[in-house]
């Protein structure tokens, strides 16, 4: 069955991931529950763009309550490259490879996007202040405990979840890549505030629904 036009017309627009600082988004509101904007941030730990996103501008979502509207994922993988024997290079070296592999970890060990922001936040808020091998002191900021990502990080699993939604495709230069409705875009920074793109991507949700619901009482 063909998509309908709304629906094609909201997977073109919502390419626009572009950024700048941001306003209030307390007027956001949804034709329903169970329409959501679905974001995926593919991102290196050690990328400094990256780390400026979410230090400056992914927070944002937290602070202006948009999470009620947006479901984000994580995946901290970017520009690594797989090798023989389980092994993967990355773009800024070493140190990289095992930050993304402890924040990977970090989701996994808990799965809430509340409960593992906060210490991804943390971590990439080291890297922006060029603070990264201090990111360990984020266990006792938080009042986490370490265990289940050290765990993680011996017993392999933090390795296989990073692989397991690898990419490749991402090169740290001043761009993200976001994932919308299964289409993935790069998104170059300073142009277009987060919340009015997500004002934008729902109001073509609204129509989209409001479109569905007419064609049936035709």
């Amino acid at each position: 069955m063909a998509a309908s036009r709304p629906a094609v017309a909201l997977s073109l627009l919502c390419s626009l991931f572009l950024l700048c600082p941001f306003s209030s988004a307390s007027a956001i509101t949804l034709p329903s529950d169970s329409h959501k904007v679905s974001l995926t941030l593919y991102y290196e730990s050690l990328c400094p763009y990256s780390a400026n996103f979410i230090v400056n501008y992914l927070g944002k979502l937290f602070e202006d309550d948009l999470l009620s509207i947006v479901d984000l994922r994580l995946v901290p993988w970017g520009n690594a490259k797989l090798k023989g024997n389980d092994t993967f290079a990355c773009q800024h070296g070493p140190g990289e490879c095992l930050l993304n592999t402890i924040e990977a970890c970090a989701i996994d060990a808990w799965p809430q996007l509340n409960d593992h922001f906060p210490f991804i936040y943390c971590v990439e808020t080291l890297v922006y202040e060029l603070k990264y091998l201090e990111w360990e002191s984020c266990y006792g900021k938080l009042g986490l405990d370490s265990k289940p990502i050290s765990d993680c990080y011996s017993n392999g699993l933090g390795l296989k979840k990073i692989t397991t939604d690898k990419t490749g495709l991402f090169v740290c230069l001043e761009d993200i890549i976001l994932i919308f409705r299964g289409l993935n875009y790069n998104m170059q920074l300073k142009l277009m505030p987060l919340n009015l793109l997500i004002n934008m991507c729902l109001g073509l949700l609204w129509m989209d629904s409001h479109f569905m619901r007419t064609m049936k009482t035709i």
